[in-house]
């Protein structure tokens, strides 16, 4: 099968219709969301308030102001995007269970955002674990993850950060033998 070029949503928003502008993936209103939707309306009324009134000056000259809040916020919007696409996602663990101090391997997508400063955390049970990248050119992240000492024993969860601080979606169930 072809590699897939895009992200597609599997799980449908709980808003529709307009509300879908200024809220998040949870039905919660987003801020940055909100306010590049409310900026891009007040310069949208400046300039149609203008422009209809006089058709023969052309199009009218808009205040720096208008034009630095929404430069603001539309680059605020497009990054934040971009670290949304970029969150990590942890795929397997192996072993699923292991002793203090053993080391247990994850891979996963976006784990490692930058090759040349590979930077990643877990934390198994909430606490951090020692974590070390395995550089493999054209394959899935692949980290390498000692299961620290103050961690009791039973099942728990192992959670990865990438090299931005974004935790994984989900965390993938760990047990930690006695």
């Amino acid at each position: 099968m072809g590699r897939l070029d895009r992200l597609e949503r599997t799980d449908p928003s709980p808003v529709t219709g307009l509300a879908q502008v200024v809220t998040d993936d949870g039905g919660s209103l987003d801020l940055g969301d909100f306010q590049y939707f409310a900026f891009n309306l007040v310069a949208l009324a400046f300039f149609y308030g203008r422009f209809c009134g006089h058709l023969h000056e052309g199009f009218p000259d808009m205040p720096n102001f208008l034009v630095g809040l929404t430069s603001v916020s539309a680059g605020a919007y497009a990054t934040k995007k971009i670290a949304e696409r970029a969150k990590p996602v942890l795929t397997s663990v192996v072993p699923a269970k292991a002793h203090i101090n053993e080391i247990v391997e994850a891979w996963g997508q976006n784990l490692v955002l930058d090759p040349q400063n590979p930077a990643a955390r877990a934390t198994i049970g909430g606490l951090d674990a020692p974590t070390g990248v395995v550089q493999q050119p054209g394959s899935a992240d692949h980290l390498r993850i000692t299961v620290p000492a103050d961690v009791p024993p039973g099942p728990t969860q192992l959670l990865v950060y990438n090299s931005a601080g974004t935790p994984a979606d989900q965390p993938l169930a760990f047990e930690v033998l006695p």
